[in-house]
């Protein structure tokens, strides 16, 4: 897994993921990742990032799934 340790560079990453069909809450995704809670915040006002779901009380969950789906879509490909 890859995860963004500053605006230049990517890094490997090995953190103990749940199974793909659990939620994950918005500080959990940030971790795996590697952006801030906030930053998934704005990207979810704006409908960009990993889809999420609204549970009570106006928090977030994503789906383990979702998020690693969304980061797969994210990789160039090269020709």
């Amino acid at each position: 897994m890859l995860c963004r340790a500053n605006r230049q560079t990517w890094t490997a990453r090995r953190a103990p993921l749940p199974r793909t069909n659990e939620w994950l809450s918005r500080k959990e995704v940030s971790e795996v990742l590697g952006f801030s809670p906030k930053t998934l915040a704005n990207w979810a006002l704006e409908n960009k990032g990993p889809r999420f779901a609204r549970i009570g009380g106006g928090q977030c969950r994503y789906r383990l799934s979702d998020v690693t789906e969304w980061q797969n879509s994210h990789f160039a490909t090269t020709s």
